[in-house]
């Protein structure tokens, strides 16, 4: 799996219906919708943001980096990004004798939670927030460059954890066992829905291996190959699943056999379901998009959120039509691919450390 620490853009997006517009509203075709985004100031300065993730509209925290990238910082808001507190962690905790590595990813599993996990040169642990940390658990498992893996927290304490291979936790993040020993290729997406879910692995320079959609039924104890959208099993950029039945991706569209060659575009896939058939969206008189998406997000089966290099758009009518969303669209920033949710409010990150919001 590929991480980019310095991301372009990260979305936090609603998980409920837009409170701005009227069901049966259609967006404004010339309303210019940047003027509704509005700058969040930090306390300190970010040089580099490298999570945003909302459990609510008022509950979140970002990880950033020092300008120095000696230092992570990890603040967190109880109002929505209107105040911060934060804490900082000097990068020499997660490393070992070899140097090691800041922390890639850093995953708290609930908005009142004291827990926080860490993926570095070893999996770490803190029980006070993030002021103190320890190696977490059986930290002995040889995993590969844990620093590019991400956290998938669940109930009961459950963790899922996802680098080159499939890991589970039962007991918070502490202990850690693969449960993907077959399939040992990059996991770029996972996406649970109760014991449901999805993962994509795959290499989208490996023309033979573009990508493998994984299946669980029972959180993650076991993954089996799923049925793939594109006959010519090309790349994934991006999977949202609506519920445990209605899911959909993003797949992109290669010019050719040889893995790397430039996109020609992307197409949309949904399943109904839960991944035995996909079918085409058709977009605006046709089922491709001129460049890949990169993230996708729906709120029901006619609203929803798409992001591609060249702006956020959205739907009202099950992805037949897209909206320009607008944002910073006189910026030069290209937008990243990756999107999490909360219920009514939308962060995104530019340039790497600027924080806009948008209530919708």
């Amino acid at each position: 799996m590929k991480m980019k620490l310095n991301l372009t853009l990260v979305v936090v997006l609603c998980t409920t219906i837009f409170a701005c517009r009227k069901d049966k509203e259609t967006p404004s075709t010339t309303k210019d919708y940047s003027i509704e985004w509005s700058l969040v100031k930090f306390p300190i300065l970010v040089s580099s943001i490298s999570q945003v993730n909302f459990f609510d509209d008022y509950n979140g925290y970002v990880v950033g980096r020092s300008e120095t990238m000696d230092t992570t910082y990890l603040l967190r808001t109880t109002d929505g990004g209107k105040s911060w507190t934060y804490q900082s962690i000097d990068n020499k905790l997660f490393r070992d004798a070899s140097g090691g590595s800041f922390p890639g990813n850093i995953g708290i599993p609930s908005p009142t939670s004291n827990l926080v996990l860490a993926a570095a040169a070893a999996f770490m642990a803190s029980n006070d927030g993030g002021l103190s940390w320890k190696q977490a658990g059986n930290s002995s498992i040889n995993i590969l460059n844990p620093q590019l893996g991400s956290f998938v927290f669940m109930q009961n304490e459950n963790v899922i954890f996802y680098t080159s291979q499939l890991y589970k936790s039962k007991d918070g993040g502490q202990n850690f066992k693969s449960t993907s020993d077959n399939y040992r290729m990059p996991f770029r997406i996972v996406k649970m829905k109760g014991n449901t879910g999805f993962a994509i692995s795959g290499d989208e320079f490996d023309a033979t291996n573009y990508s493998i959609i994984l299946k669980t039924t029972d959180g993650g104890d076991s993954w089996k190959v799923a049925n793939h959208p594109d006959a010519m099993s090309r790349n994934i950029t991006s999977l949202f699943m609506l519920n445990e039945n209605i899911a959909y991706v993003a797949v992109s569209l290669y010019n050719g056999n040889i893995g790397g060659t430039i996109s020609n575009g992307g197409a949309l896939y949904k399943t109904t379901n839960g991944g035995q058939t996909w079918f085409p969206i058709e977009t605006d008189g046709q089922n491709q998009w001129k460049t890949q998406l990169y993230s996708l997000y729906f709120f029901d089966e006619m609203r929803g959120l798409a992001i591609h290099g060249r702006g956020i758009y959205y739907t009202y009518d099950g992805g037949k039509t897209w909206q320009d969303e607008g944002l910073l669209k006189n910026s030069r920033e290209n937008y990243d691919w990756n999107m999490t949710t909360t219920s009514k409010a939308t962060f995104v990150v530019v340039e790497g450390n600027k924080l806009y919001k948008r209530t919708y």
